[in-house]
C-alpha cells in the first residue's frame, strides 16, 4: 500500500511538472510506474513497456512540433523555437516561476534577431512561440493521463 502511494506522488508530480516546461513530467510519471512494479515483483510486458516508451517519445518532441508549427505559420524561424525552449530554461533560473511565462519570448526575440530578422518584426512574432509552447499542454496531459489510467488498469486497480 505504501508503494502504491509512492506511485501516485510521483503520478500527481509529473502531471504537475506538465504545466511546466523544465520538469520532467513523463520520467515521474515512469518512475512511480517502476516504483510500484519492482515493489511487486513485476515483469516488463512488451506491448504495454513498448506503448509507453512510445507516449514518452512523443510527449517529449511535442513542444518541439508544436512550436514549430506555430512558428512556421506565423513565420518565424526554426531557432526562434529552440530560443524560446532555450528562454524558458534561463528564465526560470534567472526570474524563478516569472521566467516561465517571459523566458520564451525573450529567448524567441533574441534567436530572431540572430536570425537577422529585424526587431519590430521579431517581437510581435515571438509570441507566438510561447503560444506553441503552450498550446500542446493539453494533449501533453491527456497523453500522460491515459499512461497512468492504463497502468491502474494492468495492474488490475479498476
Amino acid at each position: 500500500m505504501a508503494c502504491l502511494l509512492i506511485s501516485c506522488f510521483f503520478f500527481a508530480a509529473g502531471l504537475a511538472a506538465t504545466m511546466t516546461p523544465v520538469l520532467p513530467g513523463v520520467p515521474l510519471i515512469w518512475l512511480g510506474m517502476a516504483v510500484y512494479g519492482l515493489s511487486n515483483g513485476f515483469t516488463v510486458p512488451g506491448r504495454f513497456f513498448y506503448l509507453t516508451v512510445t507516449v514518452a517519445a512523443f510527449c517529449f518532441t511535442l513542444p518541439a512540433i508544436g512550436g514549430r508549427r506555430r512558428a512556421f505559420r506565423r513565420d518565424l524561424s526554426g531557432e526562434a523555437v529552440w530560443g524560446g525552449m532555450l528562454g524558458v530554461l534561463a528564465g526560470v533560473l534567472s526570474l524563478g516561476a516569472a521566467g516561465m511565462f517571459w523566458g520564451p519570448p525573450v529567448g524567441a526575440v533574441f534567436a530572431e534577431l540572430l536570425a537577422g530578422k529585424p526587431l519590430n518584426r521579431a517581437v510581435p512574432l515571438a509570441f507566438g512561440t510561447l503560444a506553441g509552447l503552450a498550446g500542446n499542454k493539453p494533449l501533453k496531459m491527456l497523453l500522460q493521463l491515459t499512461l497512468i489510467g492504463w497502468f491502474f488498469y494492468r495492474t488490475g486497480m479498476r
